[in-house]
């Protein structure tokens, strides 16, 4: 077919606008790029002849699955990796056979991570880091400890990626524990007042 030689569809990448082949674009990806023009937005009414006769793909696992294996050992730009980690939890939601995440995708630097002296870096799956889940800890954290450069909404949002990757041990809400501390150094044991309190403690709580 003429179209899978030839640059013959116009469409939009980077801001800007040029010819591409079928390989190169994707029909609907749910706001996600993948780094190819999105045929959806520009021609809505037209999937019958981009997707049913041309096979221009939809976002689904495989495809957003080879695009986080091809940035191997590479360094891709934050945003791109970004996008991928969005069309892989997009694409997770469907009941597509999905191979476990491990091996090349391990390695892959696809994490954006915030570090404590202010700069934002790609990271591995095998590289230490931790994802904010719970915001009371975050003003306090995320100066002094490596994180996921994600906000909390979007963590939530990333919820089938984080559990797919392995990842739910990085969530602070694991990895930290609270105690409480009376600093006062003049302290005495009231029997009485402790049973009284775990009584209450219910009550407390709700």
């Amino acid at each position: 077919m003429i179209f899978d030689d030839e640059e013959l569809i116009y469409a939009s990448s980077n801001q800007s606008k040029q010819w591409f082949k079928i390989s190169e674009c994707v029909w609907s990806s749910k706001g996600i790029t993948l780094g190819k023009p999105c045929l959806e937005p520009l021609y809505p009414d037209l999937a019958g002849l981009f997707v049913d006769y041309l096979g221009v793909p939809k976002l689904n696992f495989t495809l957003a699955y080879q695009q986080l294996t091809e940035i191997g050992s590479t360094i891709p730009t934050i945003a791109y990796a970004k996008n991928v980690l969005w069309s892989l939890a997009a694409s997770l939601t469907t009941d597509e056979p999905r191979p476990f995440f491990g091996d090349k995708a391990n390695t892959c630097h696809v994490f954006p991570v915030n570090l404590p002296d202010g700069r934002t870096r790609l990271l591995t799956a095998l590289d230490n880091f931790a994802i904010i889940d719970r915001q009371d800890y975050a003003p306090y954290l995320k100066d002094k400890i490596k994180v996921l450069d994600f906000s909390i909404d979007e963590v939530r949002r990333l919820k089938s990626f984080i559990e797919w990757a392995g990842l739910t041990d990085r969530y602070l809400s694991r990895l930290v524990t609270e105690r409480t501390v009376v600093e006062d150094e003049i302290c005495a044991i009231d029997k009485l007042l402790t049973r009284d309190l775990v009584r209450k403690a219910g009550a407390f709580v709700r």
